[in-house]
């Protein structure tokens, strides 16, 4: 059974490692979780992910090039137990066409921004990465 406060661990972990600048970042090990940090892999989010000797952690290495400059990938949940939102293609099409990169969930699995105009898809919005002002640099 997936339990949401795993998946809200990993992306607060992942953000506090960027604004922080960390080099890598442990984060719980769930198949969501995993589809997860394959798609931020794809889009150069992140370096790369490894299941660590216990089988119940990954260890993201994090791509500081996108974080050192004056903005840094924020990700935000949208979709949340309590409040489920939903999109058409032409929804995602009229409304999120300006977002870097937000990702549904599907009957396939999590699908990112390309393959969400690949497959003219909808969903359940998922997650959005935003870029977001670095503080420490301004």
């Amino acid at each position: 059974m997936f339990d949401p406060f795993f998946l809200a661990q990993a992306i607060s972990r992942i953000n506090v490692g960027y604004r922080n600048h960390h080099v890598q970042v442990m984060v719980p090990n769930t198949l969501l979780i995993s589809q997860l940090l394959t798609i931020l892999k794809r889009n150069g989010l992140i370096n790369s992910f490894t299941l660590d000797f216990s089988g119940k952690m990954f260890t993201v290495i994090l791509n500081l090039d996108s974080a050192t400059s004056k903005k840094f990938p924020t990700l935000s949940i949208v979709s949340t137990p309590g409040m489920r939102h939903y999109m058409k293609y032409q929804t995602f099409q009229k409304k999120y066409s300006n977002n870097p990169l937000i990702i549904i969930s599907s009957k396939g699995g999590l699908r990112d921004t390309r393959e969400i105009d690949r497959d003219c898809l909808g969903g359940e919005l998922f997650l959005t990465i935003g870029l977001k002002l670095n503080r420490r640099e301004t």
